[in-house]
């Protein structure tokens, strides 16, 4: 295996970078319930482990920026989203691909985004990443104390409303990163997008607006959200993801 003093070089950092992105896409994709829910984990700390070990970016996991022709290619993207968590998840994903210049439908069991390849590449990349965040830190809020604490049902909903909230928040602070580094070519990412979007899917219905039944966990999801890591140097080769 090739190697340097650093980590690997040559054939054998590729062969890593690219098994590193397979487990952090099945940790993203398998369901957190169950004896899949430890999968998922088994999956996303291999892929920490692997980072650490050999000394490894997770931007260059996603490094995919190779020409122009490559980047702005337009790409068609199907997630399968698990039954745990489904609304939650979809949000999260559906809004980060929006706010990252792709156009979405989402579907029963499912989030389809269509974007310049430049763009879906971020959203494979901040996703799961986010999507780690996001359950580590909804699994650990309670209510205050009082009722609710010890009603199952009611710690559920909390949660539910905290996952909506977070990932309302951190893809609105990924927005706002967008907008202070808007260019002409991302109005024509968006564009191609949205005419693309159009002929493969017909025009979007309405807009997706998730429930929430939890003021408490919708409050502490945002606050979470405001304070949540974003890679904000980490994804894009070089590129910031959003600005920090």
């Amino acid at each position: 295996m090739d190697t340097t003093e650093g980590g690997l070089t040559g054939a054998a950092k590729t062969r890593m970078l690219q098994r590193i992105r397979m487990l952090l896409e099945r940790a993203a994709s398998t369901d957190q319930h169950g004896s899949d829910k430890h999968e998922a984990e088994r999956a996303r700390e291999k892929a920490e482990d692997l980072l650490d070990r050999y000394g490894l970016d997770i931007a260059e996991v996603f490094a995919t920026w190779n020409e122009d022709k490559v980047h702005g290619k337009m790409v068609k993207v199907r997630m399968p989203v698990p039954e745990h968590a489904r609304q939650q998840r979809q949000h999260l994903l559906g809004y980060l691909a929006a706010v990252l210049h792709c156009q979405v439908r989402i579907g029963y069991d499912s989030v389809l985004y269509i974007g310049a390849k430049r763009h879906t590449d971020r959203v494979k990349a901040l996703y799961p990443f986010l999507l780690m965040q996001m359950f580590s830190a909804a699994g650990k809020w309670m209510p205050d104390i009082g009722i609710d604490m010890f009603d199952p049902d009611a710690v559920h909903a909390g949660r539910e409303s905290y996952m909506i909230h977070f990932a309302t928040t951190v893809t609105d602070r990924i927005y706002q990163g967008e907008r202070a580094r808007w260019t002409s070519l991302i109005d024509d990412d968006e564009a191609r997008a949205n005419g693309w979007a159009d002929k493969v899917f017909g025009p979007a219905g309405g807009s997706w607006r998730p429930t929430t039944s939890s003021n408490a966990g919708a409050a502490a999801g945002a606050a979470a959200g405001r304070t949540a890591d974003i890679g904000q140097t980490r994804f894009g080769n070089g590129r910031n993801a959003i600005e920090a």
